[in-house]
Order: C-alpha cells, then sequence, then structure tokens
C-alpha cells in the first residue's frame, strides 16, 4: 500500500526537479544552494532573475519556511531569509504569477490512471495556496494540454507509483504548464472533490495488494 521506498527517498527532496528537467518535464526554473552566507540573497535572486521570486527550503511541506520576495529585499527581511537558510539546502524560483490568478492545479493519479483533479487558490494578499494558509479548492475538469501535461511527469517516473498528485500551474509565459511539485509521500488525495475518486482508490490499492 506504499509507494516503492527508492521512489519515497528521491521525492524527499525537491532536487528532483532538476532530474525531471533533464528527462524532458518543464518545471518552474529553479536555482539550488546548499545554504545562504551572509549576502547570499542577492546573488540568489540575481541567478533566478525574475521581479518577484519565491525562496524556500529543499525539504519542506505545506509551504514551511517559503518567503515571497519582490525585487531587493529590505536588510530586515534579507537577515531573515539569510538566517532560516544559513543551516538549510535552499531553492529560489521565479513567482509563478498564474497561481495569483488562475491557481495551481493538482491532478491525482493512481496506478498510472488519472482519476481526478482540483484547482487551488491563494488568499487575497497571499502565494500560498494550501489550505491551512487560507488557500480555495474546487473540483476541475482538466483540459487537454494540463492532461497531457500531468501524463508526461508521471510517464517520466520508471514505473507508475501507487499514488501521485501532480502540481501543474501555468508557465509565466502563457504557453503549457509548468510543474511545481511532485507529490509521492502521502500527499492529500482531495478523494472528497470527485465522488468517483474514493472507489478508484480502493481499488488501486486492492489491485496492488494482489500483485504484492
Amino acid at each position: 500500500m506504499e509507494n516503492p521506498h527508492d521512489l519515497v527517498l528521491w521525492n524527499m527532496r525537491k532536487t528532483y526537479l532538476r532530474e525531471l528537467q533533464d528527462r524532458g518535464v518543464p518545471v518552474v526554473p529553479t536555482v539550488f544552494r546548499d545554504r545562504l552566507a551572509p549576502g547570499g540573497l542577492a546573488a540568489l535572486l540575481q541567478a533566478v532573475d525574475a521581479p518577484q521570486a519565491v525562496v524556500k527550503p529543499v525539504v519542506s511541506a505545506s509551504a514551511t519556511g517559503a518567503f515571497r520576495v519582490e525585487g531587493a529585499a529590505d536588510p530586515a527581511r534579507t537577515e531573515e531569509i539569510e538566517s532560516y537558510f544559513a543551516d538549510r539546502e535552499v531553492m529560489a524560483q521565479p513567482l509563478a504569477h498564474f497561481v495569483l490568478t488562475e491557481g495551481e492545479y493538482s491532478l491525482l493519479y493512481f496506478a498510472g490512471e488519472f482519476s481526478h483533479a482540483v484547482c487551488k487558490t491563494p488568499a487575497s494578499g497571499d502565494f500560498r495556496v494550501q489550505q491551512n494558509h487560507g488557500g480555495g479548492l474546487v473540483a476541475v475538469d482538466p483540459d487537454p494540454d494540463l492532461r497531457r501535461a500531468g501524463d508526461r511527469v508521471l510517464a517520466s517516473l520508471s514505473e507508475p507509483p501507487l499514488y501521485a498528485r501532480i502540481d501543474m500551474v501555468r508557465a509565466n509565459h502563457g504557453d503549457g504548464f509548468w510543474l511545481m511539485e511532485l507529490e509521492l509521500i502521502e500527499p492529500e488525495l482531495f478523494l472528497r472533490m470527485d465522488s468517483g475518486a474514493p472507489a478508484r482508490w480502493a481499488r488501486a490499492v486492492a489491485e496492488r495488494g494482489q500483485r504484492g
């Protein structure tokens, strides 16, 4: 009833985005650093090269430790961010601005088959879509381009996991979708958002158990 151990370990660190990009998956452009030394934030933001950026840990969940930075951060904000990442790996991305107007899509797959999808939107004035940060949630029927983007992510894996949540956002240039995150470690599956999802999930678990 679990995803493969090696796949879970690989998915724990968001450096997996680099590997998926190497496999041809369009991902949110990302810059990684081992840590931030004093004065290091400016160089990191310069490498991102975007008017607004999101700086966050390489290992995290539910947007913990995520900072939105607009332009050059003021000294107090800079000190806060550099202190937070003084001893932890950090990643930075351009703000995916369609999250603010359109939302972030989550596509759910069970045993390699598409099940259902939702769209998550941030609260007014925020950029985080998680419900614990006030985000909204609606069920959606993904358009063909979004489905193809999700299928492409899943196909990049060596084998279909028991469950996968693929978080996608429209690319900043408006053409196609970027992978935001691939969630393979007990993510929220949003089963309540689709009447047929619980049965599809139960069937996938039962069939995996029979094979295993």
